[in-house]
């Protein structure tokens, strides 16, 4: 299956992500809540759903693995921004 947003392209398939066509290098996890994100576009998911969704069960509640991973997508995705935090409430793909 082939996500799109704007520019920014994920086949899930093949675990490929473009922007502008360019092939960006994720790691496993910034690939899965990228998928997660998309999947959901336009709904805000907040991080115990992402961590639900690609994390195991077992993963330290205080951590903030979820912010990093978002982080990092944000930096390696560039401008303009495709997610947005929804202050409170998570993160949303429009």
């Amino acid at each position: 299956m082939i996500l799109r947003v704007g520019d920014l392209e994920l086949d899930t398939a093949k675990a490929e992500v473009r922007r502008g066509g360019v092939s960006l290098p994720l790691r496993a996890k910034e690939l899965a809540v990228l998928q997660v994100l998309l999947e959901r576009r336009g709904r805000v998911v907040s991080r115990e759903q992402l961590r639900e969704a690609c994390w195991d069960v077992h993963h330290e509640p205080g951590s903030n693995v979820e912010e990093a991973a978002i982080s990092a997508l944000r930096r390696k995705l560039g401008e303009p921004p495709v997610i947005r935090t929804r202050r409170g409430l998570g993160c949303v793909v429009d």
